[in-house]
């Protein structure tokens, strides 16, 4: 007597097609899938590759015919990195924009808010600073502390919208001198320089941030003559009286010192009549850097004291008006 084969309630007939079916669509999920992990670590391979390369271009000093390194370069070659960099450096801004975009969509209506009132705020004092002298200027923050600290604020906003901060150029640059010099450095802000580098460093502003700092006017810092190797201004030299900037710059350095001045390039109307304004002050001009889309680089050196002041030629640059966004 044959046995009869119990069945399972849930047991259900899959024909023979229908099976075959699934497992090639298992089967083509499983490709999918592994493809997508593949794709993904290629973008990220991609993207550290990209890092990788654009952020030592973007601090080359590919476009300085003064550079050292670049006598030994072809000239096709060099524009060919020249525009190398063009392009990496577009792209390094598109992704800043973009990720601004999506940081300010992240915000609270009143952080939104709040951010419009600090940058409105800032631009005005920018505008302030720009269109008086620093003794005017300094009078205006000592009797409101806190305007200082709103412009300081909105200065460190407008940073992250470059795509580079100068400073750090700068400290590039100072890191590789003798630790023996001594740096006086015209409108420090925050005194990032001195905390950044092992030399003895000097750090002169409107008020004083922190310790670091000296408030003064930097017309007149209280420095002996001939005391410092090193003189900096990045993006310092704002308002009506850059003649005195430069000449107390000169009374401080020692003969052969290193003026170093950082500016943003929309200000030079002339950028060759500038140095050859600075270098009536007593200056040689050593190098500079003009490859950057935003900024200028130039070094240089004192080679006399300012005489004849009285003759000496005005100095001037156009004012870094900021744009409401």
């Amino acid at each position: 007597m044959r046995k009869r084969k119990v069945r399972s309630k849930n047991h259900v007939n899959v024909p023979e097609s229908s099976s075959q079916e699934l497992e090639q669509l298992s089967a083509s999920k499983h490709t999918e899938a592994e493809s997508s992990n593949k794709k993904s670590k290629h973008q990220k391979k991609s993207k550290k590759i990209k890092s990788a390369i654009t952020e030592p271009l973007l601090h080359e000093d590919i476009g300085s015919s003064d550079s050292p390194q670049n006598s030994s370069i072809h000239p096709q070659l060099l524009k060919k990195r020249k525009k190398q960099l063009e392009k990496l450096k577009e792209l390094v801004l598109e992704k800043a924009q973009k990720s601004r975009k999506v940081e300010d969509s992240n915000l609270t209506l009143r952080q939104r808010m709040m951010r419009k009132l600090k940058a409105a705020r800032f631009r005005f004092l920018n505008e302030q600073i720009y269109n008086t002298t620093g003794k005017e200027t300094e009078k205006i923050f000592r009797s409101d502390p806190e305007a200082f600290k709103a412009y300081h604020e909105g200065y460190k906003l407008q940073l992250k919208r470059w795509p580079m901060n100068p400073l750090d150029k700068i400290i590039k640059s100072l890191t590789k001198m003798n630790k023996t010099n001594v740096i006086a450095d015209f409108g420090c802000g925050e005194a990032r320089l001195a905390q950044s580098v092992e030399h003895k460093v000097h750090s002169f502003d409107l008020v004083a941030a922190n310790d670091f700092v000296t408030a003064c006017d930097m017309a007149h810092v209280p420095l002996d003559d001939s005391s410092v190797d090193v003189a900096v201004f990045c993006l310092s030299l704002m308002g009506t009286n850059l003649k005195e900037y430069l000449l107390e710059a000169n009374r401080v350095l020692k003969k052969g010192g290193l003026l170093k001045i950082a500016e943003v390039e929309s200000r030079f109307e002339d950028v060759d009549a500038f140095i050859k304004n600075c270098e009536q002050y007593g200056f040689k001009k050593t190098w500079m850097d003009l490859s950057y889309n935003l900024f200028y680089f130039i070094d240089f050196k004192k080679e006399s004291s300012s005489r004849n002041k009285a003759k000496l030629p005005s100095l001037t640059l156009q004012p870094c008006l900021y744009k409401k966004r």
